[in-house]
């Protein structure tokens, strides 16, 4: 009896362990080697669009519309952002290439730009034979040269009108200041 309840729960215990499986990273789906749709590179340069010089600092930010589970509405969130180098130029990687996204570049004294950003990637350009680099650069994205047009606001003229405290006082004295006249005590 006893070696029958030793090798029923011998039994179970091994289509327990060939049963469970742990996850594998980057969505595997259980397949060691499973491929990450993670994988998209965005990059270009800022430039202003009347001496064509690189704008550094330039804000770069990468919008997408999903939905929120919580408030059950598609909100905007920030996926991927930087600020420019001294070249201005920018690089956003790690990027689902399954999503579309929304680019917006702000620098100070600048018109924004907004443009959309997606990946295509073209099934009939992978080749004969398994040779998948046609479609491989389609995720590594080069988005050009973004012009920056000056945003020159004229402000209205401002006047500064400056006036003395009613009442100073200092170690030794108070001087009072009124209208017409100055008292000192």
């Amino acid at each position: 009896m006893k070696s029958f309840y030793t090798s029923f729960f011998s039994v179970v215990f091994l289509l327990f362990a060939f049963t469970s499986s742990a996850q594998f990273p980057g969505g595997g789906g259980g397949r060691p080697g499973g491929q990450n749709l993670n994988m998209g590179h965005l990059y270009g340069k800022v430039i202003d669009s009347i001496t064509n010089k690189p704008i550094e600092a330039a804000s770069v930010q990468l919008i997408q519309n999903k939905f929120d589970s919580v408030s059950k509405k598609r909100k905007d969130v920030l996926v991927s952002g930087m600020l420019t180098t001294k070249r201005g130029e920018f690089s956003l990687e790690n990027l689902a290439i399954m999503a579309t996204y929304k680019l917006v570049i702000t620098a100070i004294g600048y018109k924004e730009i907004q443009q959309k950003a997606a990946f295509v990637i073209n099934m009939a350009g992978a080749k004969p034979g398994g040779d998948m680099s046609g479609m491989m650069n389609a995720v590594d994205k080069d988005l050009g040269n973004f012009k920056l047009h000056p945003d020159a606001k004229q402000l209205e003229d401002v006047t500064v009108v400056a006036d003395k405290p009613l009442l100073t006082m200092s170690i030794d004295r108070k001087i009072f200041n009124g209208i017409f006249y100055t008292t000192v005590f």
